[in-house]
């Protein structure tokens, strides 16, 4: 077991081996530290080939990306050239040239092998005939443009998962994507669902990246081509329960979004549509989705794109049933969505009704 103490919070580091000359990532979970003023470093290794030298300690917050450098450099072991002891307090260094030596630039590789998933959506028409690509943005740099072939089946087909494997610049810690294809073939519209990424040299990490719209020119935004934010966050199961309210004209014909926001970040817009006639005055209308999750939910955006004659939407309230977190939210709106009713918005942020998992008061929308 190998933990370290930051705040008197344990972390149990021991999923990794922690060899000779490695660099090991680990990935935490815990709850805001604000500035780390040290932390305490200890193994439970009482064997002499349990010993363990500790050259120094990366600590970065991926959400404020603050770094703080600990320099260790001791033998944490119970025979010589250790001390006797299994534990080290360590302070964190103000040299920032230590963050990026070259020890680390140079254990980075040049080319690595990516497998990316797609995952075409269920709809009719959703799969498509045209040329897929993709580009992948790290914190270091992009890849080349790569063209997504298939040689053993037909790819992109409706409601099918396609698994590539692709070499590439290794480009850090993925921050994004671009998705995109070049509109070719009889039936190039394409409804994407979801990629999922692994960098195999660091192949217990994978990126979730949740797109859920057409890239068609014929379909929703006539865009071919989405740049789609990367998440480390599994997919959580959702079910949403959407209100529309009971006065006249409060059905909408217009597409339906609506974007997460959270304490891990946000959701991407998400394109409401079971495949039924959605959205009819004083209906309750009901969908699953898989996206990233966004932790407990601070805030949600809904809006429509005011397409087709009867845009205008009259919303009522809106239910999340988030069922992995075991969570169930209240966002409550009774306000018009309309370019020509109210104050003429067709999209609003909602918090959830009091009582509901975050406990926070509600807004009638914004």
């Amino acid at each position: 077991m190998l933990p370290a103490l930051l705040h008197e919070n344990t972390i149990n580091l021991s999923t990794k081996e922690f060899e000779r000359g490695a660099i090991d990532e680990v990935y935490i979970r815990c709850r805001n530290l604000g500035l780390i003023q040290y932390i305490i470093l200890e193994h439970s290794g009482v064997l002499f080939e349990q010993s363990w030298l500790c050259e120094c300690i990366l600590i970065t917050n991926v959400r404020t990306d603050r770094s703080w450098y600990f320099h260790c450099n001791k033998w944490l072991s119970l025979f010589p050239p250790g001390d006797g002891s299994l534990s080290i307090e360590l302070y964190p260094s103000n040299k920032a040239g230590d963050l990026l030596d070259d020890r680390f630039e140079s254990s980075l590789p040049k080319i690595t092998d990516f497998e990316i998933v797609c995952v075409t959506g269920d709809k009719r028409n959703a799969g498509t005939d045209a040329n897929v690509y993709i580009t992948l943005f790290g914190k270091e740099s992009k890849t080349k443009k790569i063209h997504l072939q298939s040689r053993s089946k037909n790819p992109f087909e409706r409601g099918q998962s396609d698994t590539f494997n692709v070499k590439a610049e290794y480009v850090g810690e993925l921050e994004k994507i671009r998705i995109e294809h070049d509109n070719t073939g009889r039936a190039a519209g394409w409804f994407l669902d979801r990629v999922i990424i692994t960098d195999q040299y660091d192949p217990d990490t994978k990126y979730y990246v949740s797109c859920n719209k057409w890239l068609a020119s014929d379909e929703g935004d006539g865009q071919i081509s989405r740049d789609l934010i990367c998440s480390k966050n599994e997919l959580d199961n959702r079910k949403l329960t959407v209100f529309t309210g009971n006065k006249r004209g409060a059905g909408t014909d217009a597409d339906v979004y609506l974007t997460l926001f959270g304490e891990l970040g946000e959701s991407g817009a998400i394109l409401l549509d079971n495949k039924k006639n959605n959205f009819e005055q004083g209906s309750i209308d009901h969908f699953d989705i898989e996206i990233p999750s966004v932790g407990k939910i601070d805030k949600i955006l809904i809006a429509h794109n005011n397409k087709n004659i009867a845009a205008g939407w009259f919303l009522d309230k809106i239910l999340i049933d988030d069922i992995d977190q075991h969570r169930k939210y209240e966002f409550r709106c009774q306000k018009w969505l309309a370019t020509n009713e109210d104050d003429g918005q067709i999209a609003r942020f909602l918090l959830p009704v009091k009582g509901s998992d975050t406990g926070t008061e509600a807004t009638a929308g914004g």
